[in-house]
Order: structure tokens, then sequence, then C-alpha cells
């Protein structure tokens, strides 16, 4: 798990208690002690978590206020472009050897497009977008990709991309304020899968 504790016990039995002198634990059976390692993020906050709150207040602001935005920003542009050759997003992902993701990839991908849509009017909201794709497209390639060029099983794969992209974001996204769930933020994996910041071959 990317974020949790693990408790240690420890059981120390001492037959004979005459005469003890102690500074610490005594008992006449066992002592349990509860040790508390924190494998997470200090106080359990993802890096990230601090830009999407930032970023989710001037969001609540731009909407109280009506202020639409009628450009695009570099960085969502970015990501939108198309950066190889045009071939479909079943077609990549039968090259990678995971058809079995492409009724899944088809829909979600087309739930974040519409999302995406949905709020490009407000500057915030873009800023969100181009901040959650850049996530995806950095954690893949750091903690997915290698491990698919090795052609690990779809199963590990599956809980990598857990692990890894979905759980975090969506830890990230605190008062989630453009309603992502899981399945749209799998959506911006295959979004970028079908504009080739992603691919699933070496």
């Amino acid at each position: 798990m990317l974020d949790g504790t693990l408790t240690k016990t420890e059981n120390c039995t001492d037959v004979s208690q005459k005469n003890v002198q102690v500074s610490g634990d005594n008992a006449g059976r066992d002592v349990i002690k509860n040790v508390t390692i924190n494998t997470g993020p200090p106080n359990g906050v993802l890096p990230g978590a601090a830009i999407i709150a930032r970023l989710t207040q001037r969001y609540l602001q731009e909407k109280s206020s009506n202020t639409e935005f009628r450009e695009t920003i570099d960085r969502l542009e970015h990501y939108q472009a198309v950066t190889g050759p045009i071939v479909p997003l079943e077609d990549k992902l039968k090259q990678g050897g995971r058809e079995d993701l492409i009724g899944f990839a088809l829909k979600t991908k087309e739930m974040f497009a519409k999302k995406l849509a949905k709020h490009s009017l407000y500057e915030s909201a873009q800023q969100i977008h181009a901040f959650l794709l850049a996530e995806v497209y950095t954690r893949y390639h750091e903690h997915v990709y290698q491990r698919v060029c090795n052609g690990e099983p779809p199963e590990e794969i599956n809980v990598l991309i857990r692990s890894y992209i979905i759980d975090p974001l969506l830890m990230m996204l605190g008062d989630n304020v453009l309603s992502h769930y899981a399945d749209e933020i799998n959506g911006m994996l295959y979004f970028l899968t079908g504009n080739c910041h992603i691919r699933w071959t070496r």
C-alpha cells in the first residue's frame, strides 16, 4: 500500500517475578506493545494535494463569479495533441497484448473526454486536468511502463496502475469538486494512450 501503518506485536514472558527491579514494563504474563510505523507520506498528505486544493478554491471562485475562459492553457493543449501516427486506441492496446482492456478503455476515455469538455470554460478546471494528466503520465512511466516492457502479467500491471495511479490521484483530489472517480482517472490513462503520450509496447 502507498499509505497506511504496520503494527508490530512483541510478546515478552518472564516466568519469575521475585525481587525484580525494573525501569520499564513488568507483568506476570505477556506484555503486548503496538509499534506504529508510518509507510505513507508525512501527515498522510500526498505531494500534489496542496496544488489541487489551491486550484479547487480558484475553481469555486471562478464558478461563483461566472468567470469564463475561452482559451486552452498550454499544458492541457500539450496532452490533447496527438504526438505520433494516428492509430486507433483499440489497435494500440492490441499491439500491447491488452485486448482485455479495449471495451473498458474506450468507455472510460469517453467519460473523461466529456468531463474535460464540460469544465473547459474555467481556467482553474483546465489547470486541475492538466495537473492530473501530468501525474498519470509521470506515474505510468516511473512505475508501470518498464514492467509492461518486461512482459509482466496483465493482472500485475493492473495492480500497479491501481496502486501508483488511481488510488493516489483519488487521495490528491480532496473535495473532488469536479467529481472525478476511478473510472475517469482510468480514462485519463487511455486518453493519453490515444494521443500517443503513453505506450503499451517497447
